[in-house]
């Protein structure tokens, strides 16, 4: 009778067994649709492990991998690869589950099924199609010469396929954007972390962190050339968790794109090294142990191979992260002339004093960059534009800083926020 049940429940999909053992459609495609950032995170989160990371047509590719049972107890490796460039494909090794999967794929979620065809290398596969999003399933072998299926799901109008299972043509750059005078020869992203709650009671809650960040991510994507997909927001993470984010970013970025890091929590500064620190969520109050310092964050920027990085912080002692020596503030320079030179450059919400928990800085930050109607806006006009306003407002008399980021790569170009086009 127990058994019949199971078969019963796996056929029909019963609510806590087949999700809780398989991967649904559903479930791939929010991997999918997330950005490359938050895909390892979303995975870790349903069990996977990170098995390594591999170069298909020199585009960085990441393996994930978990143990499953199915409805009879047999074990069988469930798996998902992706790649730098937005494809994705999910391998299973039980024959059931890929059947179910492609059952999903047109009844649920109205994928036309366009039939067989043969690859380059000669492999029989079956295309499943909704718009721009395609689907490709194969049987084929695995290492050991086990049955595996596999789901390749890539969007045609951005990409070409992977190369996981299948020989597939080279990558397809895209089309540098266009906005006013500047060739975008790359692209906007952004880490956005905010931090209210702390684990060690010796640390006060904050109440405003998580939601100061969301202003932040709504001004960027509503007006700028930032794009919901290559946004990774990390509300109240550990220090393990904000610098996967940071490893992340280092295989994703390409050398032509921006980085902005936003950062609203608590800092501290260690009195003997007068070294700043921001505070993740496990941090505790009596030891540096679970603290970022700004030192481990300069070594993680100079990882990126990105022309632009702008890292703006909300946190005691933030200043410390940067040098005002020497940074020209010139807002007449050549607007090509700043793209074109790599930077690596921080706007802080103070120097060396401790910061409120409700922080006029973030509100003239957003006021500002909402407020702004020039085609781009460069980092140190940005702050030029606050700066008076912050010092004027706050109840603690904090004095906002703007600078270069020592020793992380920095070449006196600008981080420049593009407006998109009306």
């Amino acid at each position: 009778m127990i058994k019949r049940l199971l078969i019963y429940c796996f056929v029909v999909s019963c609510p806590g067994l087949a999700t809780a053992q398989h991967l649904s459609i559903a479930q791939v495609l929010e991997v999918f649709n997330a950005s490359v950032a938050r895909r390892g995170i979303i995975l870790r989160a349903n069990g996977f492990e990170y098995r390594g990371a591999y170069k298909a047509s020199d585009v960085s590719c990441y393996r994930y991998g978990r143990i499953q049972a199915d409805v009879f107890g047999d074990e069988y490796e469930e798996a998902i690869n992706y790649c730098a460039t937005g494809s994705l494909t999910y391998v299973t090794h039980s024959p059931d589950h890929a059947t179910n999967l492609k059952v999903q794929l047109t009844r649920k979620f109205d994928f036309q099924d366009q039939g067989p065809f043969t690859t380059l290398s000669g492999r029989l596969m079956n295309l499943y199609q909704r718009r721009n999003l395609k689907v490709e399933t194969a049987n084929t072998k695995d290492g050991k010469q086990q049955d595996m299926w596999v789901f390749q799901f890539y969007e045609e109008a951005s990409e070409t396929k992977p190369t996981v299972a299948v020989q597939q043509p080279e990558t397809v750059p895209e089309k540098p954007e266009q906005a006013g005078t500047i060739p975008l020869k790359g692209k906007y992203y952004a880490l956005i972390i905010g931090v209210n709650e702390y684990v060690d009671r010796k640390l006060p809650d904050l109440t405003f962190p998580i939601q100061d960040a969301a202003n932040v991510k709504q001004v960027l994507i509503g007006q700028y050339m930032f794009t919901d997909r290559n946004i990774t927001t990390l509300n109240n993470p550990t220090r393990k968790v904000i610098l996967r984010a940071f490893d992340e970013l280092t295989y994703k970025l390409r050398k032509d794109d921006n980085l902005l890091i936003f950062f609203a929590g608590h800092g501290r500064q260690e009195k003997k090294s007068q070294q700043g620190y921001w505070l993740p969520s496990d941090a505790e109050n009596d030891s540096e142990a679970d603290w970022l310092s700004n030192s481990t964050i300069r070594d993680q920027l100079r990882r990126f191979p990105c022309q632009h990085v702008l890292v703006v912080s909300d946190a005691c002692f933030s200043g410390e992260l940067i040098s005002t020596r020497g940074t020209a503030i010139e807002p007449s320079k050549a607007i090509e002339k700043l793209y074109s030179l790599r930077s690596r450059r921080a706007i802080t919400s103070s120097g060396s004093t401790v910061v409120p928990d409700k922080s006029v800085f973030i509100d003239y930050l957003v006021k500002r960059l909402t407020e702004n109607t020039k085609p781009y806006l460069t980092a140190s006009e940005l702050f030029i534009s606050m700066r008076e306003a912050v010092i004027n407002n706050s109840s603690l008399k904090q004095v906002p800083m703007y600078g270069y980021i020592q020793q992380s790569g920095d070449e006196g170009g600008e981080f420049i926020f593009v407006r998109r086009p009306d």
